[in-house]
């Protein structure tokens, strides 16, 4: 016997929906930690493509609109989450303004979420503390799925419909998969509603809420529509364009991710430039003759993205969109507001290059298989691939033990100069969440491998600042100052070792080795 937790439902009415609020209100940052999955949005590769489509659209607007310089551009970013992504995108805008002498330009970036948690992680976060303290970043809790309005914490400032003189520009990855969404079912020519009841077993059930969602069941009951369903013309026609072009099918229509746009459009008077990169479906036809949606869990959980809906909605409101062609892995899509692409032309280079062309979708596959493969590959071809992650320091920590390996071959001196002058670009990009690993100690572990004990030191101390101290760090820079013929340093760090390792053997050791030098030195 199962018990039964709802009936008929809308899927958007769904308890599943404040069941996952719940989840992210409660673990805050954690969340990234534990279980959900945002490397492939949150990474310095996809933080230049962003930044260079953010870049030319600023300076096409300028061009049709000379007195948009005198005032500011805002950058809103959606759930934003841990924030590493935030930190590479105003990073790369600051570093381009000045490489392109555009330092006139302000830009206000808005890191929004709806959970205070989050927003308290980025107030205390050292890398975000610079921005915020020169007035280039703000924070706002922002409820997608209800806020008409967006106020600042940081200033008090409100953003509304009339506030804003420039387009705003929204950042939005990885997010629309978590927002509500309705089912709808295609046969034979008709549309029907997918209502949703959900039952689970009585022992997966405490203070009469589920335990564990993911053994949840979800059964779907196909209900005629009469009349238009939604308020808004444009969603039903929409919809009516589905049922049209499929002959059977069931699939997701994103209702909530229409609703937010619907709210920023208001807010940015309808001049508003939106970047998403998601998993999700490009056309409509690659949702004919689709199962019900499954729900893929991961702490949290989350749907396939309805990108061909949401640009079809762009396109009959008055804007435009731009969604790479089909392939593998995560989709990246451009959306305008007031406006169409064909009259910026800086924009539409950079949408063909970075969007169409080499696009962070592609740059993750390749990534991943170099990364994953077993194959040894040649030093060149790792640093290469640093290279093209724009020097990641999640990349360099997968490839490092096989860099540290490679270096006790014979190696090309000029490729180990090359990587040796950019360890400092890993270390930049470094961002602090939970559970992260010690980039510092493996670029330390890079230096020491390579015999370049001095360029090791100062990074096993930050890795002693960051993660405070650990006995392998410490006893490596008791070896690494031995080699320097420091043996007064050496012997302190190895005492430290021990301290934090009693049972290490090799610390015992070298103290011993030590400290008999120094007797017989002095004697």
């Amino acid at each position: 016997m199962s018990i039964v937790i709802e009936e008929n439902k809308r899927f958007s009415d769904s308890a599943f929906w404040a069941a996952q609020r719940a989840y992210y209100d409660t673990e805050g940052i954690d969340a990234w930690a534990a279980d959900v999955p945002f490397y492939v949005t949150s990474n310095p590769f996809i933080a230049n493509c962003y930044a260079n489509v953010v870049i030319r659209f600023v300076q096409d607007w300028i061009v049709k609109n000379p007195d948009s310089e005198a005032q500011p551009f805002y950058i809103l970013e959606l759930g934003t989450g841990p924030g590493q992504f935030s930190y590479y995108l105003i990073k790369t805008l600051i570093a381009m303004q000045k490489r392109l002498g555009l330092t006139d330009i302000k830009f206000r970036y808005v890191m929004s979420d709806f959970t205070e948690k989050n927003i308290e992680f980025w107030r205390s976060h050292p890398r975000l503390k610079p921005y915020l303290d020169q007035g280039l970043l703000d924070f706002a809790m922002l409820d997608l799925e209800n806020d008409t309005t967006i106020t600042l914490t940081e200033k008090g400032e409100t953003l509304q419909a009339g506030s804003l003189k420039n387009p705003l520009v929204v950042v939005a990855n990885y997010i629309f998969d978590t927002l509500k969404s309705d089912i709808f079912t295609v046969e034979k020519s008709e549309l029907f509603e997918s209502l949703t009841s959900l039952n689970t077993s009585p022992d997966n059930m405490e203070s009469n809420k589920p335990r564990d969602w993911e053994k949840v069941e979800v059964t779907h009951k196909a209900s005629s529509i009469n009349g238009t369903y939604y308020d808004d013309a444009n969603y039903n026609t929409v919809l009516e364009e589905f049922k049209q072009n499929l002959s059977e099918s069931h699939f997701l229509f994103p209702i909530a991710t229409l609703d937010a746009m619907k709210h920023l459009k208001a807010i940015s008077n309808d001049k508003m430039l939106v970047l998403c990169s998601d998993k999700g479906y490009s056309t409509l036809e690659e949702q004919d003759d689709l199962e019900y949606p499954e729900l893929a869990f991961h702490g949290s959980f989350s749907v396939m993205v309805n990108f061909a809906a949401i640009s079809r909605y762009f396109k009959k409101s008055g804007g435009d969109a731009m969604l790479q062609t089909q392939r593998e892995g995560i989709t990246t899509a451009v959306f305008a507001s007031g406006l169409h692409f064909s009259d910026y032309p800086e924009t539409s280079l950079a949408l063909d290059h970075y969007i169409e062309g080499f696009s962070p979708g592609d740059y993750f596959v390749l990534h991943d298989k170099i990364c994953n493969d077993n194959q040894k590959l040649k030093l060149e071809v790792y640093a290469a691939l640093l290279s093209m992650s724009g020097w990641d320091p999640y990349v360099f920590d997968l490839v490092n033990e096989r860099m540290c390996e490679l270096l006790d071959e014979e190696v090309d001196t000029d490729t180990l100069e090359y990587l040796s002058a950019h360890m400092q670009k890993i270390a930049d990009n470094f961002y602090m969440v939970p559970e992260v690993e010690d980039c510092y100690c493996n670029i330390a572990l890079f230096f020491h491998e390579a015999d370049k004990f001095e360029e090791a030191i100062p990074y096993y101390i930050e890795s002693l600042k960051y993660f405070g101290e650990t006995h392998v760090v410490l006893y490596n820079l008791g070896a690494c100052y031995h080699e320097l013929d420091d043996n007064v340093k050496a012997l302190d760090f190895f005492k430290r070792s021990l301290d934090a390792d009693p049972s290490s053997k090799d610390a015992k050791d070298w103290i011993k080795k030590l400290e008999n030098k120094s007797v017989n030195n002095v004697e």
